[in-house]
């Protein structure tokens, strides 16, 4: 973006291969970032390579919460499941190919130089050859371990997380919703299923640390007891699995604001939240959209760039502080609160609800254009004495593993 606004541009990339990719993730990139992927030209080729166009469908003791009919016939709301495999790719060639775009591939940097008490480029390790690039604004997009974030004065909030995870990949599963990815909040424990590419289904079991309901020493068989206690549950007869499960044992949440000036953060480098959610990648796009819109007037103008810098994380925090709020709270693995339970209970009994919270989960609104006086009323006439649909889903395999 920044080289598509005619700046010069040094992007220095730690992996040589341009067809690297990240294993842990959701591959889930929401709604809410698909103007992004419009705006950069980017829905086409990742149709070409399958990417699955995504919706979900959540479940909760009081049943199934889906987008009406009109909503989910609007194609400009659905966002995209696309494993980073074919993902990773397919935006290192976007950036190759721009002009103004000077690559550095396995070219870690090691160092960020400084001038006067400000931030002025880096200085990086070309295959043991010393490289400096010096520029007003440098941007850390290098993940939840930012080596950028590392390298600056900088104020983080670290958050624990009460789950573990575990994600799998498997091929040849078969959902009940088709390609509508399906979430199920079991209060505390949670599991979800999302479509991708190539007939490639990522189930994911998130139980609480103290929950009974681990995988063990035989993973699959763990796995598919599990899912096969869920309402609606894909059927994993015929699957097969591509791999032993991920485990992330230590999952936490941070917030990281740079103290210095010459810097900025974006994505999982500025802010990291609870993979339950699959956010991440749709707020990676997102914050640097809002990142070069609020500069790159500034850095054409050879103007400073940390007004602007400024105004992007007073943004980000409007758009995404009421969401991290909830994510770190809910990460406790508490259980629902009263307001959840009535929220949730009037969404499986009121379209409107139920569009209003898969807009609220997709980041497509915040919690303050959530919460108007109209919908708290509908909530209230749907959701209060609302009955539940099942009990406790995961008792007999409790007691059996117990």
């Amino acid at each position: 973006m920044y080289a598509r606004a005619g700046l010069h541009v040094a992007l220095f990339e730690r992996r040589k291969n341009i067809d690297a990719s990240k294993n842990f993730c959701t591959h889930f990139i929401q709604s809410s970032a698909k103007p992004t992927l419009d705006r950069l030209g980017l829905t086409h080729a990742l149709e070409e390579e399958g990417a699955v166009r995504n919706s979900v469908r959540m479940w909760t003791r009081w049943g199934w919460i889906r987008e009406s009919g009109k909503r989910h016939a609007d194609e400009a709301a659905c966002g995209y499941s696309i494993r980073r495999k074919r993902l990773d790719p397919i935006l290192r060639e976007a950036a190759l190919s721009t002009p103004g775009v000077e690559a550095w591939l396995g070219c870690p940097v090691k160092a960020l130089l400084r001038k006067a008490g400000r931030i002025t480029g880096v200085r990086a390790d070309e295959c043991g050859v010393p490289v400096e690039a010096r520029a007003p604004l440098v941007v850390g997009a290098d993940g939840m371990n930012s080596r950028v974030a590392q390298f600056t004065e900088v104020d983080a909030r670290v958050y624990p997380n009460n789950r573990i995870g575990y994600f799998s990949y498997y091929r040849g599963v078969v959902m009940k919703t088709g390609t509508e990815s399906q979430m199920w909040f079991l209060d505390p424990d949670c599991a979800y299923a999302f479509p991708n590419e190539d007939d490639i289904t990522v189930l994911a079991w998130l139980p609480t640390r103290d929950s009974p309901l681990h995988l063990g020493e035989r993973p699959d068989h763990d796995l598919r007891q599990i899912f096969s206690r869920l309402p609606d549950a894909p059927d994993l007869s015929a699957a097969q699995p591509l791999g032993k499960p991920i485990v992330a044992k230590r999952l936490v949440s941070h917030n990281r604001t740079p103290l210095e000036d010459g810097v900025a953060l974006i994505g999982d480098a500025g802010m990291v939240t609870d993979p339950l959610w699959g956010s991440g990648l749709s707020f990676a796009f997102q914050s640097a959209e809002w990142l070069v819109d609020a500069t790159r007037v500034a850095l054409k103008k050879g103007l400073d760039p940390m007004p602007g810098v400024m105004a992007y994380r007073q943004h980000h925090g409007d758009r995404l502080s009421g969401y991290e709020h909830h994510m770190v709270d809910y990460a406790q693995g508490r259980r629902f609160k009263l307001l959840e339970r009535l929220f949730y209970a009037a969404a499986t009994r009121d379209p409107v609800v139920a569009d209003s919270l898969l807009a609220y989960g997709a980041r497509n609104i915040t919690k303050r254009e959530l919460f108007t006086p109209d919908l708290f009323f509908r909530i209230l006439r749907a959701g209060i004495g609302a009955p539940t649909v099942s009990g406790d889903l995961m008792n007999g395999i409790t007691s059996r593993r117990s």
